[in-house]
């Protein structure tokens, strides 16, 4: 058995080259887990899938963002009276949560599209 602990930089990517190991990416207790083929902990969390949502010609935003939270009242509207509600119902509950009326009239008209039939 190999003593990996004692080996150095060189000797390592040597070693993972020989076992068909990739070591771009790893440092030299990254090189020695996998040439023991231990697992180690990263504090990395692997990147999210982003998915698109996508409806005449209009992307949704992304879930968790501010313009989402502005299209998600705007489909709980919906859903409440079962009709698109008014500019002017909107504004009302943009004025409740802060929101830019600017922001609130572009996302508004945006959704519109989006939902349209």
């Amino acid at each position: 058995m190999t003593d990996y602990a004692t080996m150095n930089k060189t000797q390592l990517r040597a070693a993972c080259k020989e076992a068909g190991i990739s070591y771009a990416n790893l440092d030299n207790d990254g090189m020695r887990a996998a040439l023991t083929g231990v697992v180690t902990h990263t504090d990395e969390q692997p990147a999210p899938i982003k998915v698109k949502v996508e409806n005449n010609g209009i992307i949704r935003p992304r879930a968790g963002g501010k313009l989402d939270a502005v299209w998600t009242a705007l489909d709980g509207m919906l859903a409440e009276t079962g009709k698109a509600p008014t500019l002017k119902e909107a504004k009302a509950v943009a004025a409740e949560r802060g929101w830019a009326a600017g922001t609130l009239n572009v996302q508004f008209y945006r959704w519109k599209q989006f939902i349209a039939a």
